[in-house]
C-alpha cells in the first residue's frame, strides 16, 4: 500500500531572488496518529524535490503544529541534502524529547526560499509510570503468617498504572524463581502515599528484598527496591503465657511430618496467632485447658478449650475459619519478660509422661 501524506502544503515563509521557484517538502509517515513509549525509536519518511547540492530539510518535532511558531520545536535531524525526490527516512528517538503530544514538522530550504510541510495528525510519546518504596526503611523481621506493611508512591501522568509488590530473594527483578507476590496489583494513587498490608504466607524463611514493579501496559515496566529488607523467620518456642495467674504451656508435641499441638492452662483470656488472619481469642471460665495445632512453619490449624475438671462445659477443637500464619499471645525469654509467643522450631519433644 503506498504511503499517504499526513498533511502536505508547501508554505512560503520567505521568498527572495526574483522568479526563484519555491522547494517542496511532505512528510509521508507516520501515516496515522501513534502512540509510542518514551525513548522508542520511530521512524519518519518524507519525500522534497531539492536537488542534492542546492538545499537541505530539517525535521522537527512541534508541540503546537503551528510552522509559525519556532520556540516549541525539538529538532530531529538538521540540514539533510535534498534527494530529487527521492524517499528519504530518518530515525527519531523520542526519549530526547518530554513527554507528550507533537506533530511533525519537515522545513525544505533552497536557493533562499523556504517550504513548511506539518504532519495533521500527532504522535504521543507516553509517560513512564514512576514508583519508590519508602518502608520497610530498616531490616524487619516477619513470622510465617504474619503482617508486612509496605509504604510506597506510585504515578502515571497519562494513564493508570498497576504496582505489584513482591519479596525478593536475590534483588534480581530480571530473575523471578525467587520471588513470592505479596497480594494482587493495585493502581496508582497519583502519587499519593499508598499503605498495603500483606500476609506473608507460605514464604521460605530467608532475607528478601521488598520491590515495587509498576506497569502502564505502555511503557517498560518501573521497579524500586525498599530501603530495608525482610527477614522470614519462625523463631523459636519458649513458653506461653497469659496474663492470669496461672497461664501457660505446659506441653508440647510434635508429629512426623512437623506439626506440632501445644497444650496449657489459662485463667484468663489469651490470644492465638496474634497479629495473623488466624488470631484467636479463648475465653477462660475458671481455670481451663487449650489446645492448639500448628502446621510445620507455625499455621495455626485447629483450637480448642475445654475445662480443667470434666464438666460439660467441654468444647471440641475446631478449625479456623481462614487459616495463615501463628503467633501466640505470650511469651517469656530468659529475663523472664512477657513478649509475643514465636513458633517452636522442629523438636522431638512428647508432652511429659508421654
Amino acid at each position: 500500500m503506498t504511503a499517504r501524506p499526513l498533511l502536505l502544503f508547501p508554505l512560503v515563509v520567505a521568498a527572495c531572488g526574483g522568479g526563484a521557484r519555491a522547494p517542496h517538502v511532505l512528510v509521508l509517515a507516520p501515516d496515522s496518529s501513534v502512540e509510542v513509549p518514551h525513548g522508542a525509536v520511530l521512524e519518519i519518511r518524507y519525500v522534497d524535490d531539492i536537488a542534492p547540492d542546492s538545499g537541505a530539510t530539517s525535521i522537527y518535532a512541534d508541540a503546537d503544529g503551528d510552522p509559525r511558531t519556532e520556540a516549541d520545536r525539538i529538532l530531529i535531524a538538521a540540514d539533510r541534502p535534498g534527494a530529487a525526490g527521492s524517499e528519504q527516512s530518518v530515525s527519531w528517538d523520542t526519549g530526547t524529547a518530554p513527554p507528550g503530544r507533537y506533530f511533525l514538522l519537515a522545513v525544505a530550504e533552497e536557493g533562499g526560499r523556504r517550504a513548511v510541510a506539518v504532519a495533521s495528525l500527532p504522535i504521543i510519546v507516553n509517560a513512564p509510570p514512576v514508583v519508590g518504596i519508602l518502608a520497610p526503611a530498616t531490616e524487619t523481621v516477619v513470622r510465617p503468617g504474619g503482617r508486612l506493611e509496605v509504604d510506597y508512591v506510585d504515578d502515571d501522568p497519562d494513564n493508570v498504572a498497576t504496582t505489584v509488590l513482591v519479596l525478593d530473594g536475590d534483588g534480581d527483578t530480571t530473575t523471578t524463581g525467587d520471588q513470592f507476590v505479596l497480594g494482587p496489583a493495585r493502581p496508582d494513587q497519583d502519587g499519593s502515599r499508598q499503605d498495603a498490608v500483606n500476609f506473608v504466607d507460605a514464604v521460605p524463611d530467608e532475607l528478601y528484598f521488598v520491590i515495587a514493579t509498576t506497569s502502564d501496559g505502555k511503557n517498560p515496566p518501573v521497579s524500586a527496591i525498599a530501603p530495608g529488607r525482610v527477614r522470614v523467620e519462625r523463631g523459636t518456642f519458649n513458653e506461653i503465657r497469659g496474663p492470669g495467674d496461672t497461664d501457660q504451656a505446659q506441653h508440647v508435641a510434635t508429629f512426623a511430618d512437623g506439626a506440632f499441638v501445644v497444650a496449657g492452662r489459662f485463667d484468663a483470656p489469651i490470644t492465638l496467632a496474634e497479629g495473623t488472619a488466624d488470631e484467636t481469642t479463648l475465653d477462660a471460665d475458671g481455670e481451663d485447658i487449650f489446645l492448639a495445632k500448628y502446621d510445620p512453619r507455625g499455621r495455626l490449624l485447629a483450637r480448642g478449650v475445654t475445662p480443667l475438671r470434666d464438666t460439660p462445659r467441654a468444647r471440641p477443637l475446631r478449625a479456623p475459619a481462614c487459616p495463615s500464619g501463628a503467633r501466640g499471645h505470650w511469651g517469656s525469654g530468659a529475663d523472664g519478660a512477657r513478649q509475643p509467643w514465636r513458633a517452636p522450631a522442629a523438636s522431638s519433644r512428647r508432652p511429659e509422661g508421654a
